[in-house]
């Protein structure tokens, strides 16, 4: 619960300064669900809530003048069945974008991941 506490004190004391600006954008997604484990017809059976990928970032962008602006993204895992604990860092990025295109710098989804994540079958 600690841990908790803290990690959520630091990510508001470091995102308080940048939500002041009009081009950030605090966001996330809680995906859970209530599933039942049957162990074929065994005693054991169970339900369970479990985590299926909830997540919390910040993204933004600004304008840099002459054409140019840069951006930024922090992505991380949370898992929402263990009172929202930190479970892992997904996307963070700062970037330069302009007339040439768009220059990143940090861990971003793959083409794979991109291709894989449009069909959603759920």
């Amino acid at each position: 619960m600690k841990t908790t506490a803290i990690s959520l004190a630091v990510a508001v004391a470091l995102t308080t300064p940048l939500l002041a600006h009009a081009d950030t954008v605090l966001y996330g997604e809680a995906k859970v669900s209530v599933d039942y484990v049957d162990n074929n017809r065994d005693p054991d059976s169970y339900w369970d809530v479990v985590n299926n990928g909830s997540k919390l970032g910040i993204r933004g962008n600004e304008d840099l003048g002459g054409g140019l602006s840069a951006f930024y993204q922090y992505d991380f895992s949370v898992d929402m069945t263990e009172g929202g604990n930190f479970a892992g860092l997904n996307q963070k990025f700062v970037g330069l974008k302009g007339n040439f295109g768009a220059v990143t710098l940090g861990t971003q989804d793959t083409p794979y991941w991109k291709v894989l994540n449009v069909v959603d079958i759920w």
